[in-house]
């Protein structure tokens, strides 16, 4: 193919822009798991109400962004 028809051809796929906010939503899910984690921890490690507050939190956040997408 010569350059022109490569450049007609091309496809604006929006991959590149879906990249970044995919990795932020990773990280996203990835600290709210470790949160969820930490939670159960406090709980059953001495400091219950803390652990729940932060298990309730985390879970509760989880929950409100599944029926958000829906």
């Amino acid at each position: 193919m010569t350059g022109s028809t490569a450049t007609t051809l091309s496809c604006h796929c929006p991959r590149p822009a879906i990249k970044p906010m995919a990795y932020n939503q990773g990280f996203y899910n990835l600290f709210l798991g470790i949160g969820a984690v930490v939670g159960l921890g406090l709980h059953f490690g001495g400091l219950p109400e803390a652990g729940l507050a932060l298990v309730l939190f985390t879970t509760a956040s989880m929950v409100l962004a599944m029926l958000a997408r829906h």
